[in-house]
């Protein structure tokens, strides 16, 4: 039987890598260190939610996100490294 995208992407997800490259110097950095940690999780009913962090948890990035039929407002939560 063949799955929908949707289908295929729903449940839990572990970071494999997190980079940022810039467009105008094609420079890649890595904002949570060459191993970070995180996991997405997209749910059947049409909520979203992503944990990243670098590997010592010293710096933060949380996102959700609710369905359009819940009008759920995005939301983002940062923290810093402290080194």
């Amino acid at each position: 039987m063949n799955q929908t995208l949707r289908e295929r992407i729903l449940g839990a997800w572990q970071l494999a890598s997190f980079t940022i490259r810039n467009a105008d110097t094609g420079d890649i950095s890595h904002p949570l260190g060459t191993a970070p940690r995180g996991m997405i999780l997209y749910t059947d009913d049409g909520h979203m939610s992503a944990q990243l962090a670098d590997a010592d948890m010293g710096g933060y990035i949380a996102y959700g996100a609710g369905s359009a039929s819940t009008r759920t407002r995005p939301w983002c939560t940062t923290t810093s490294p402290s080194r």
